[in-house]
């Protein structure tokens, strides 16, 4: 008896190629017909912002932009409804602590909560050496109270340096050529708390990640785009020898303004106007009041108008409970 062995062979085949082109996997009324089905369910199960995302909402226009951003809280609702389940893959990771560089780039990955079955994939980075983590806009602060109060008092009433109590200082005054004023460093400074953003660098990673997969998976980027909630306001200028510049004002003895520095006197961006009043609205300011009380303080009768090195105490004013606001 003679025994069969198998001999494994390999045969070359031919393929069509019409069979390897791309084509669509439906026709354009059925593709048309599931883009309004996603539209209708964004505008009636996504709550839209008002503030660019301030007021909590899924998605808004950011001011200065004109396409809709897709947010944390609204990818997460797309996850949900869809049935995803979202992990997370470090792809790169450097931390120095000595020179507070903290950076991470993450993989989001989309399963179906259904079978377990990848869906699609999204990345993500973030670096505490973006301008918004690793500078700060500093201003000259009363060595007495510790408050950023520091302005310039008129030459008529003997010139110095006052802690303004309508900024919520001391009173205190200080010579023109006190060191403890004028030796202080203003304008764009290192951030002297950047190890603290550490934390915040991983998470906005994450979330990037998150809003690129989602956004990729529900096939939405026609509606949406992602980050521009992250743009931050204009960064200070770099650091300058120049003293404040003096500015008439209506108060006996001191401005009313705040410090007015003459390489840093650009005026706000329409974004970031839009901001202060969407922050200013929501506790309760309206517009007479808001208009008074730049007027009073900042010597500036539009929100428009607002020097952008004040832009960030404003802010944080503004910010605050009416009732707890400087007046």
């Amino acid at each position: 008896m003679t025994d069969v062995i198998d001999i494994p062979t390999t045969a070359l085949a031919t393929r069509d190629r019409s069979s390897i082109l791309l084509m669509p996997v439906m026709d354009i009324p059925t593709a048309l017909a599931r883009l309004q089905e996603f539209q209708g369910f964004i505008a009636q199960y996504l709550q839209q912002s008002a503030d660019g995302g301030q007021d909590g909402g899924d998605y808004g226009i950011i001011p200065g932009t004109k396409k809709k951003t897709l947010l944390k809280s609204g990818a997460e609702k797309l996850c949900e409804i869809y049935g995803l389940a979202d992990e997370y893959v470090m792809l790169k990771e450097i931390e120095q602590w000595d020179t507070g560089l903290f950076a991470y780039t993450l993989k989001c990955i989309l399963k179906s909560r259904r079978d377990d079955s990848v869906v699609g994939e999204g990345l993500g980075s973030c670096s505490t050496y973006e301008t918004k983590y690793r500078w700060r806009d500093a201003q000259r602060v009363c060595p007495q109270c510790q408050m950023s109060a520091i302005i310039k008092g008129r030459a008529e009433y003997g010139g110095g340096w006052v802690c303004f109590g309508k900024k919520g200082g001391c009173g205190a005054k200080f010579a023109d050529d006190d060191p403890v004023i004028t030796k202080q460093t203003i304008g764009r400074i290192d951030n002297p708390d950047i190890i603290d953003q550490r934390n915040t660098a991983l998470k906005m990673a994450k979330k990037r990640a998150k809003i690129d997969a989602v956004i990729g998976v529900t096939r939405s980027s026609g509606i949406f785009t992602q980050d521009l909630e992250d743009l931050s306001a204009e960064a200070p200028s770099k650091p300058s020898a120049r003293e404040p510049a003096k500015a008439p004002q209506n108060s006996p003895g001191v401005s009313t303004s705040a410090p007015t520095d003459t390489r840093n006197d650009a005026i706000i961006s329409p974004a970031q106007g839009k901001k202060l009043w969407a922050v200013a609205r929501r506790h309760g300011w309206d517009e007479p009041a808001l208009r008074a009380w730049l007027i009073d303080l900042w010597n500036c009768d539009s929100i428009h108008k607002v020097k952008r090195q004040n832009f960030d105490t404003i802010l944080e004013q503004l910010a605050r409970p009416k009732t707890e606001v400087p007046a």
